[in-house]
Order: C-alpha cells, then sequence, then structure tokens
C-alpha cells in the first residue's frame, strides 16, 4: 500500500508539474501579441477609415470594400442626396461613405456584426470609451 501511496503523490506531481508548463507557456504566449509581423493596417478606428483606407491600392481597397474605389465614390454619390441620410436632429449622423464602408466590409465578411464594429471603432462602445475616451 505504501508504493500504491508513493506512485499516487509522483502522479499528482507531474500533473501538477505539467499544469505549471502549461500555465507558464500560457503566460508567456500572452506576452506576445502577434507570433508572426503584420503587413497591413487592421481597421480599428475611424481613422483608419479616413486616413489609412484611401491610400490603399485598387487591389487591397477591393479585397476590404469588395468592390473597386471607382464604383464605391459612385454608389456614395448617389446615395448622398438620398433623403435617408439627410439628417436634421442635433445628432451628428456618421458619414455616408463610413456607413456603406462598414455595410459593404459587413456583407463581405463572416465576422458578426459586433466584431465589425469594434474593428471600426463605433461611437459608444466600450472600446472607443477607453482608447479614444469619447
Amino acid at each position: 500500500m505504501e508504493n500504491k501511496d508513493l506512485f499516487e503523490e509522483e502522479g499528482d506531481s507531474n500533473k501538477e508539474d505539467d499544469n505549471d508548463l502549461v500555465m507558464l507557456g500560457l503566460t508567456s504566449l500572452l506576452r506576445i501579441r502577434y507570433l508572426e509581423q503584420r503587413s497591413y493596417h487592421v481597421a480599428k478606428s475611424k481613422d483608419w477609415y479616413n486616413y489609412i483606407l484611401p491610400k490603399y491600392e485598387d487591389c487591397r481597397f477591393k479585397k476590404i470594400i469588395r468592390m473597386n474605389s471607382i464604383n464605391f465614390q459612385k454608389i456614395v454619390s448617389l446615395l448622398i442626396t438620398h433623403p435617408i441620410f439627410q439628417n436634421n436632429s442635433n445628432h451628428l449622423q456618421v458619414s455616408v461613405e463610413l456607413q456603406l464602408a462598414i455595410f459593404l466590409r459587413r456583407i463581405g465578411s463572416k465576422e458578426d456584426i459586433f466584431g465589425l464594429y469594434y474593428e471600426i471603432g463605433w461611437p459608444g462602445l466600450i472600446h472607443d470609451t477607453k482608447v479614444y475616451k469619447n
């Protein structure tokens, strides 16, 4: 019986050692944000839309928005005069361009809508209040 107790204790300590190794590995992974270097900008805010997206070449723009930039601007010019985009209240409305970009990005993505809001930085989200202090 003593031998059995010894083996159980030894097995328990091995499990604890394994758990410690796993925790150590996970802790070290937490220190690394990305495993590979990113070669592109990640959509995180309206600033991304305003300053980064327009600088993309047409191929990359098309991958994100699912149409080329010329057609995107044509659609914006048609939508901008529609009454739904006219705002008579004191609350500012997001630009037609940004609304269209979010819509096109959403229908071209498998990501859920809240993940997309987090990416773009929709006003009022917790992400915005922490980072941008709206």
